[in-house]
């Protein structure tokens, strides 16, 4: 009897020492990694499913490398490439000012109207800046993803 309380007073302490762990609050740093990536993330998917708005909500009008430029070479993409298939690889996240730098490498596929398949890759940085709750892109360094038809 006495064996069956030990047994049972220690099993009771190792399941009250297992319930009480600290959370842990992510960094800033952490916080602005995770809303860049999946912005990015939301990017993609627009892309892919061929929906020009989906992609652009998530790019600021200031676009440093030019707004009006990037919206039509993705329009030429959307039009003329029904079908398409992007893989993003994160390298790292940088982050310096008030930029959140993905830094990745990608491979797409882009299949014409006729049926004709385009391969292509590069290497990309795209910086994003908060904006209200959502990341915004602001900035596009390397070879981007999104628009490649010139």
């Amino acid at each position: 009897m006495k064996r069956l309380i030990g047994i049972s007073l220690i099993m009771l302490l190792a399941f009250v020492g297992c319930g009480s762990k600290e959370v842990v609050k992510p960094s800033e740093e952490a916080a602005q990694s995770k809303r860049a990536l999946e912005t990015l993330g939301k990017m993609r998917e627009a892309y892919v499913a061929r929906d020009m708005p989906g992609v652009l909500v998530s790019v600021s009008p200031d676009l440093k490398e030019g707004y009006s430029e990037f919206q039509t070479s993705l329009r030429r993409d959307i039009e003329g490439f029904p079908k398409v298939e992007l893989n993003i690889d994160i390298d790292r996240v940088e982050i310096s000012d008030k930029l959140t730098k993905p830094v990745f490498h990608w491979t797409g596929k882009w299949t014409d109207k006729s049926g004709v398949t385009r391969e292509g890759r590069g290497n990309a940085i795209i910086g994003f800046k908060e904006s209200g709750q959502a990341m915004v892109v602001d900035t596009m360094t390397g070879d981007s993803p999104f628009g490649v038809v010139k």
